[in-house]
């Protein structure tokens, strides 16, 4: 199992504050249904989803958010992601009943990696500062250890 980078959607939505846009990251679940975090939507039912960022295929679709529980979100998109339309499902892991330690990639566009756009940069909202990609390499702790008068 390993991290689609075609997948990972950056997240626009805009703000009330000066007509700026807030930004998050996501996945592309399926052509249609983007997997976010609760407050990368929070307070707005609609967002704009880039993926491909910055790269030849790059292109922005709209789509409806839904929150779901504790800090998740779906993004519905009004219309299929055509560039994966075919491709096979992102395989979804479950960690098991014993304590591992499983290596881990996370990818998107983090608070950390805000930077200044380069004069004439062409951004999508009346900004000088956006977040930049990034790929972050790690490690899960699964301390889900099994107890058999549990079962």
């Amino acid at each position: 199992m390993s991290l689609d980078p075609r997948r990972v959607a950056q997240i626009v939505r805009a703000s009330s504050v000066q007509g700026l846009s807030w930004r998050g990251s996501g996945y592309l679940l399926n052509p249609t249904t983007v997997l976010t975090a609760a407050h990368v939507v929070a307070g707005v039912s609609t967002a704009r989803v880039r993926l491909d960022a910055g790269q030849q295929a790059d292109r922005t679709l709209e789509g409806r958010c839904e929150v779901l529980a504790d800090d998740l979100a779906l993004i519905h998109l009004s219309s299929p992601d055509v560039v994966l339309a075919g491709a096979q499902p992102p395989s979804l892991g479950h960690l098991g009943s014993r304590p591992l330690l499983i290596d881990a990639v996370a990818a998107g566009y983090p608070l950390f990696r805000l930077v200044t756009a380069a004069p004439g940069q062409e951004l999508d909202a009346p900004a000088e500062r956006f977040r930049d990609f990034a790929q972050i390499p790690g490690e899960i702790a699964a301390l889900n250890v099994f107890h058999p008068d549990s079962a």
